[in-house]
C-alpha cells in the first residue's frame, strides 16, 4: 500500500510520506483491530517516520504526537509551559563545588559566587557531612546518628556563599578538608 511519495519511511511494503509524518495529512481507515498486523506495521513505520535519530523521544505536541530531537551531551531534559525541552543543568539549578581547610576560625565565610539554598558538607572521615539549610545544619556524628545544629554559627551569608564557624568543629576543625557542594534553585 502506498500512501504518496517520496517516502521517507518503508516497512513491509507500508510507505509513509513526508505529510503524514509531519502531521499535516491523516491516516484512515487503518483498523485498530485488525488481524492481518497491518495496525502494528503501520504504527511502527510512523513511529520510525517520526524518530528518525537514536536517541530521539516521542512526545504529545498540541495535537499531534511530536519528535524531540536527540539533545547535547550533558544537558537534562525538562518542562517547558507546554512542550518538553533540552536544557543546561545550570538553568534548571545553579550548583557549585568546591573545598576548604578549617582553620578554627569564628564566622568563617566560604564563597561560591551566589547565596546558596542548600549545602552538602563532607567532611573528613565522613565526619561532619552535613546538610545546610539557613541557620540548621543537620551533621552526621562519628558512629551514626546526627546532631541539629541551630544557630548563626552555621548557614548562608548574606551575600556570598555560606558560614562555618569555631563554636562548631564539626565543619572547621583546623587542618582538615571539607568538600561542599552549593545548590541554589534559580
Amino acid at each position: 500500500m502506498k500512501i504518496g511519495m517520496p517516502p521517507i519511511a518503508v516497512i513491509s511494503g507500508i510507505t509513509i510520506d513526508a505529510d503524514i509524518a509531519m502531521g499535516t495529512k491523516k491516516l484512515t481507515g487503518l483498523g485498530a483491530g485488525s488481524t492481518s498486523g497491518h495496525s502494528l506495521q503501520y504504527q511502527q513505520a510512523i513511529l520510525q517516520a517520526l524518530l528518525t535519530t537514536r536517541g530521539d523521544l516521542l512526545y504529545r505536541g498540541a495535537s499531534i504526537a511530536a519528535r524531540l530531537a536527540k539533545g547535547t551531551e550533558g544537558y537534562i531534559l525538562s518542562q517547558g509551559a507546554n512542550d518538553p525541552a533540552w536544557a543546561a543543568i545550570s538553568t534548571i539549578l545553579n550548583h557549585v563545588t568546591g573545598n576548604y581547610t578549617g582553620n578554627n576560625g569564628n564566622d568563617r565565610q566560604i564563597t561560591t559566587g551566589f547565596v546558596p539554598n542548600f549545602v552538602i558538607i563532607i567532611g573528613p572521615n565522613g565526619l561532619g557531612s552535613c546538610l545546610m539549610l539557613s541557620t540548621v545544619a543537620l551533621v552526621l556524628l562519628a558512629g551514626g546518628g546526627f546532631d541539629i545544629i541551630s544557630t548563626t554559627a552555621v548557614g548562608m551569608h548574606a551575600s556570598d556563599g555560606f558560614v562555618v564557624d569555631n563554636t562548631n568543629l564539626y565543619l572547621n576543625a583546623t587542618g582538615e578538608t571539607y568538600y561542599y557542594w552549593a545548590f541554589k534553585v534559580p
